[in-house]
């Protein structure tokens, strides 16, 4: 028979709840997220993603100047559906629902 005991240290380990780490989740997400836009545009200093969230759902708004929409879509939107689907992956691990949503310029 094995017994396995606990340490002192390991007994005392402050316990993190769900909501903790769901937070913390989407926060990495989020610094991916804006890590990834930044290595893909032009003036990576005009991109800032902010994460507004809800109870299963995050929405990634995505602020970044008018020059770097184009890198940011993609021909035929596939660099923006590629990032959505990596952030669909890693939020989806964790029963969250992710959005991206990016600015709008009227032409």
């Amino acid at each position: 028979m094995i017994v396995i005991r606990k340490t002192k240290a390991q007994s005392e380990a402050p316990q993190i709840t769900d909501e903790e780490r769901s937070l913390e989740v989407r926060e990495e997400i989020r610094v991916i997220l804006e890590d990834l836009i930044k290595r893909m545009v032009i003036q990576a200093d005009s991109v800032v993603v902010k994460a507004e969230i809800g109870a299963k759902t995050t929405v990634y708004r995505v602020d970044c100047s008018k020059e770097c929409i184009g890198y940011l879509i993609g021909v035929r939107g596939q660099n923006i559906m590629a990032l959505r689907g990596v952030v669909k992956a890693l939020a989806g691990r964790h029963n969250i629902r992710a959005i991206i949503e990016i600015p709008y310029f009227s032409p």
